[in-house]
């Protein structure tokens, strides 16, 4: 009996009694290569941007630049990030990032989210006023 069942990639070729132990290892097998074939050309297909991979110490030195005076800062941030060559996960990433602009006296405003990343928006801490105390 062929069939190809839902979710499956390749097609089961018939299994007499005797030979299943020999056939499940060859579908599985192929099932998984087959599997590996479309991640990598799923991989390849991907737009150029998406498969940027940006430096969080540049994030870093772009906070950093953002003059004192001014309404704030858009940051773009890509989906793949790495810290020291290694590759860290977005939440990580971003609260490295975070700590520095606290420390420049920005504070984030929201996201916006695009092909390949997103937009962080940071808005400068209105002073406080002495007299509230």
């Amino acid at each position: 009996m062929s069939n190809k069942r839902r979710g499956q990639l390749t097609v089961s070729g018939e299994w007499a009694k005797h030979l299943r132990p020999f056939f499940r290892r060859a579908f599985w097998k192929g099932e998984r290569q087959a599997a590996k074939d479309v991640a990598s050309k799923e991989q390849d297909a991907c737009p150029q941007s998406i498969q940027e991979i940006e430096a969080v110490e540049n994030l870093l030195s772009r906070v950093a630049s953002v003059p004192a005076i001014g309404n704030g800062l858009e940051l773009w941030v890509p989906h793949a990030l790495t810290l020291k060559g290694v590759h860290v996960p977005l939440d990580v990433a971003m609260a490295v990032v975070l700590d520095k602009a606290l420390s420049l006296g920005l504070e984030p405003e929201g996201y916006r989210s695009e092909s390949g990343g997103r937009w962080y928006l940071y808005k400068l801490l209105s002073p406080k006023d002495p007299s509230d105390a």
